[in-house]
């Protein structure tokens, strides 16, 4: 892809993430009210933090360990089985509490269903494989040449454009996800 591509692509991003909540929030705060932006923003509160458990900091440690096992193909592979392993292990058990919860706890009745909805993103969290690819190709590469292992290639706000974009589309989902289950209720 060329330079001038990427550049548009990025600019495109930028002004999206700009416009988009200028454009949304009002309507959605106006459509939803005081009551449901509260809950909304305590189930996703709740969902991210099962999220974080489930995911046990596998980002990291599976994006430097594959960076550096890249050039073995067998101990690379190997590794990626484990750790597969070991997320998918890791979310189930980590969305089966979270299931217990939503039933053991007496207050989450109430908001019950859009707990559900909102962890969409955790019981598919097993499939994730963030970790492997494209992160370890070139963000821990061992001859970066600086400390701290990052890559200075990225755009000035640190993240990749791909991420970002990864991140509006899970915004959009989820106010979505708000809209339409307190429009049915």
């Amino acid at each position: 892809m060329s330079i001038k591509k990427n550049f548009l692509y990025n600019i495109l991003l930028n002004i999206s993430n700009i416009a988009f909540p200028i454009i949304t929030i009002p309507y959605v705060s106006r459509i939803l009210g005081v009551d449901q932006i509260g809950e909304f923003s305590f189930v996703t509160t709740l969902v991210e933090y099962f999220v974080l458990f489930a995911a046990l900091g596998k980002t990291l440690f599976g994006s430097r360990e594959i960076a550096k096992l890249k050039d073995n193909k067998r101990s690379c592979n190997r590794l990626f089985n484990r750790l597969f392993t070991i997320n998918i292990i890791s979310s189930i058990f980590v969305s089966f509490i979270f299931l217990l919860s939503l039933f053991g706890i007496q207050q989450l009745t109430e908001i019950r269903c859009l707990l559900f909805i909102a962890g969409i993103p955790l019981y598919f969290s097993a499939l994730d494989i963030n970790w492997f690819y494209p992160l370890s190709v070139d963000r821990y590469r061992p001859d970066a040449g600086n400390a701290d292992g990052r890559d200075h290639r990225r755009n000035r706000t640190g993240a990749r454009p791909y991420h970002r974009l990864m991140d509006v589309h899970r915004s959009i989902f989820r106010k979505l996800v708000t809209y339409v289950s307190t429009t049915s209720a």
